[in-house]
């Protein structure tokens, strides 16, 4: 009903707020300038009150425009300081917000009461999930055997009038695979979605684990830059801390007999090439695991360990700040020297080696020629 109604009015950005930043029932939108949001309020307002809708239990941080909704009766007046954005609790006097209460040590005698004080976390983006997925993980185990504090952290909006590199990093383990997905503008990097799912019933290897998780990151991925529009990604980095799986996704040629894997290498490599058509730079980079905060999310961890890392998880490893984006050099010694070869050529990790080559790169028409010389040179080596 409310997409009819908003969809007869003519394009501009009162129109496209009202299509786009309703999330059930919640309108939320965030912008650098004040005047501009008093506009779109006041526009909205009046649109929805067309169409017999009214806007209320509306909350801002700028005391203009919250004075301005006090006076429309639309401001939220139940009596608390904070109000819920998207499940999440929102101060607009500190401009915070924080995750609902966790509940740690709370006794449960069923499966049913495990399911209950995991759920009652309402986290949509996924801040939470390095304590909430080891919630999920005793579930899981414990069908297969047949037999939860308070955390604050900043609000945080994309910027519409520069660029921004969306970087995901990917991980695995017998247990549990995720992402975690960071928006790097302006010199910092926010953590901005997360996401795990439990291992499926079906035992897999642990590198085909690894590879679910980079096709759950390209399935999100789709959506994120659906969100964010092109205009302010200037590219997509994928880092995952499996050599054997950047080999897979990197290769034309990968030799596995396993029908399940070469379909997701296949539905992986669509993904890409449909981001690819769109303008938007895909690139695969290795990370150790030391440095990789998508670790968090495949073990969980205590709330009072979460605790610990929090600053990490929120901002991801230190060389992600800075207006530079450099990333660290790592050894790839776990592959064989064609895919040494064709991950460091796409990712730029490997140390470069100073003055004359053996073999002149620049007389080969294709990589796929110069991967096969070099592999002959190293066996004769």
């Amino acid at each position: 009903m409310v997409r009819y109604h908003v969809e007869k009015y003519p394009p501009g950005p009162c129109r496209e707020m009202l299509l786009g930043h309703f999330y059930v029932d919640n309108l939320v939108k965030t912008h650098n300038s004040a005047e501009v949001l008093m506009q779109l309020y006041l526009e909205a307002v009046s649109v929805m009150g067309e169409g017999g809708f009214s806007l209320r239990n509306c909350c801002s941080n700028n005391e203009v425009l919250a004075k301005r909704m006090l006076q429309d009766n639309s401001l939220s007046s139940h009596g608390s300081d904070t109000g819920k954005v998207l499940g999440y609790l929102y101060n607009p006097s500190s401009d915070k917000m924080r995750a609902s209460s966790c509940i740690e040590g709370r006794s449960v005698s069923s499966k049913r009461d495990i399911l209950s004080v995991n759920s009652s976390v309402f986290d949509p983006l996924g801040l939470m999930i390095p304590v909430t997925i080891k919630g999920k993980i005793l579930l899981s185990k414990l069908w297969k055997l047949k037999v939860s504090g308070e955390l604050e952290f900043d609000r945080y909006s994309v910027a519409s009038d520069s660029s921004a590199t969306l970087i995901v990093f990917c991980d695995a383990s017998n247990l549990a695979y995720g992402i975690a997905v960071y928006l790097h503008q302006h010199g910092e990097a926010r953590l901005i979605f997360a996401k795990a799912r439990v291992v499926p019933s079906v035992k897999r290897t642990l590198p085909t684990l690894e590879l679910l998780a980079v096709y759950l990151c390209m399935k999100h991925i789709s959506v994120m830059v659906k969100i964010l529009r092109l205009e302010v990604l200037s590219s997509v980095i994928i880092a995952v801390d499996a050599q054997i799986v950047l080999s897979w996704v990197l290769s034309d040629n990968v030799n596995t007999k396993c029908q399940f894997t070469r379909n997701r290498l296949k539905d992986v490599k669509a993904m890409v090439k449909n981001l690819s058509d769109k303008g938007l730079t895909v690139k695969f980079k290795y990370v150790k695991t030391d440095d990789n905060p998508a670790d968090f999310v495949t073990r969980g961890m205590s709330l009072n360990k979460f605790k610990m890392v929090f600053t990490r998880w929120l901002f991801g490893p230190e060389w992600l700040r800075g207006d530079n984006l450099i990333w660290p050099c790592y050894d790839l010694n776990c592959l064989n020297p064609a895919s040494q070869m064709l991950i460091s050529t796409v990712t730029g990790s490997a140390p470069v080696v100073q003055g004359s080559y053996i073999i002149e790169v620049e007389k080969f028409s294709s990589m796929k020629k110069l991967i096969g010389v070099l592999t002959a040179v190293f066996r004769f080596i």
